[in-house]
């Protein structure tokens, strides 16, 4: 295996991989008719404008549900010279001058702004020094306020909008530690790149791109990436620099502490035929300062029977026994099946049972279980799903003198450093 990822040129998509993408992102249902025609206007238009210099994104911070949220019914947010304009037709609203707090909240679904109606259900708020709060966090960009029903109740939905390049710094500040070498943020930065810009083609239909959580990225607002160089550093000296693997992005997973092996893609998730790039399993000597080695969970048997009626609606009464178990070449856990006393079984998953355990209890799937009195007990190395970027994996191996590219080339081998901008 290489220790240096291949360097390609600049990223430009031929048309004939141009089916790849539409089975890639999952629009075979979704794009029909016209859009065969004007998906690759978008494509190059919209997602690679020339000569851009930056790719602008939209980040979902939060909905809240104006009946049922019991905390919080809107949007605090405190800006300077707010410009305050309706999204569909672009027209001014308000124009503000100076510092001021601006308290959004939905009633009878309309936007209502310090308790006066607003006409539009579809608000873009642009500060124009820049100044952006929302509650306690600082933002970039612009605001895009809208009243969604698609669960039949109105919610308030708040997406940031700014560019690429400033969302990576929030994201590193709360995926990574800062005070890890610089090897390692580097490289956490083209990953989270590269997975940012997949979900950006996936949703170029939808209101945003990416959420704000572990969903997701974990993104929190810029305050902690403005105070550090090092962050700044590792996000400026990767710029426009994106993983491809047969000329398509690569929805780069990434995760804490494998426990000494990656997983495959294809074994956990079965998603062969909805991933460009399969993620094959490879094994991590460099981990193993990770304080998730040699992690224990005890579960009751009533506990277990409660989450499984709780799923199921299946009653596994009185001794529960493993039935069989069936692990990925890697060793993590891909099927596992219980028994109850009168012989009725139920499978789940291990990605599956790991949810419904609970994915702080159920550290990784790397673990061993046995039944001890009427108790399982877990025992297991590392944390998260396994695939892709080991993160303590990329740190052990940039403390070694490895660069940012060689950790890449060996957590993703085969695929392509592109620059998209």
């Amino acid at each position: 295996m290489s220790t240096q990822i291949e360097r390609g040129h600049r990223f430009t998509l031929p048309l004939s991989v141009f089916a790849k993408i539409i089975v890639c992102c999952q629009f075979r249902r979704l794009i029909c008719g016209l859009r065969y025609l004007i998906f690759p206007i978008l494509f190059f238009g919209v997602i690679y404008p020339a000569h851009a210099a930056d790719l602008p994104i939209k980040i979902l911070i939060n909905s809240f549900d104006h009946k049922n949220h019991t905390n919080y019914t809107g949007a605090i947010i405190e800006a300077e010279d707010l410009d305050i304009f309706d999204q569909m037709t672009r027209d001014l609203l308000q124009k503000h001058q100076g510092k001021k707090v601006f308290n959004f909240h939905i009633e009878d679904g309309y936007i209502l702004l310090n308790g006066l109606r607003l006409l539009s259900r579809q608000l873009r708020l642009t500060s124009r020094t820049n100044r952006l709060y929302l509650g306690a966090r600082k933002l970039s960009g612009d605001i895009l306020l809208a009243i969604k029903s698609d669960t039949g109740q109105n919610q308030l939905e708040i997406v940031n909008q700014f560019s690429m390049e400033t969302y990576l710094q929030g994201v590193l500040a709360q995926e990574i530690p800062l005070s890890w070498p610089l090897e390692a943020l580097k490289a956490q930065a083209v990953v989270s790149r590269s997975y940012a810009l997949f979900q950006r083609i996936a949703r170029i239909d939808e209101s945003f791109h990416l959420k704000s959580s572990i969903y997701d990225q974990v993104y929190k607002g810029l305050d902690a990436a403005e105070k550090n160089q090092k962050l700044k550093q590792a996000v400026q000296e990767t710029r426009g620099l994106v993983l491809t693997f047969k000329n398509l992005p690569v929805k780069a997973y990434f995760h804490s502490c494998c426990g000494g092996h990656t997983e495959s893609g294809r074994e956990l998730w079965n998603s062969g035929d909805t991933h460009n790039y399969l993620f094959p399993a490879v094994p991590c000597p460099s981990d193993r300062g990770c304080p998730h080695y040699g992690w224990r969970y005890r579960l009751s048997q009533k506990q277990l029977q409660k989450l499984i009626g709780r799923k199921t609606g299946i009653n596994l009464k009185k001794e529960i026994k493993i039935a069989a178990i069936k692990r990925s070449s890697s060793g993590r856990i891909r099927q596992i099946t219980f028994r109850g006393a009168k012989g009725n079984k139920i499978g789940f998953t291990g990605y599956k049972f790991r949810r419904l355990a609970g994915i702080f209890n159920l550290k990784s799937l790397r673990f061993k279980v046995e039944k001890s009195g009427d108790d399982f007990l877990f025992n297991g190395d590392g944390f998260g799903h396994g695939v892709g970027l080991c993160q303590w994996g990329a740190k052990g191996m940039a403390l070694k003198g490895h660069n940012w590219q060689q950790i890449l080339s060996h957590y993703y081998p085969g695929v392509e450093l592109r620059t998209i901008y």
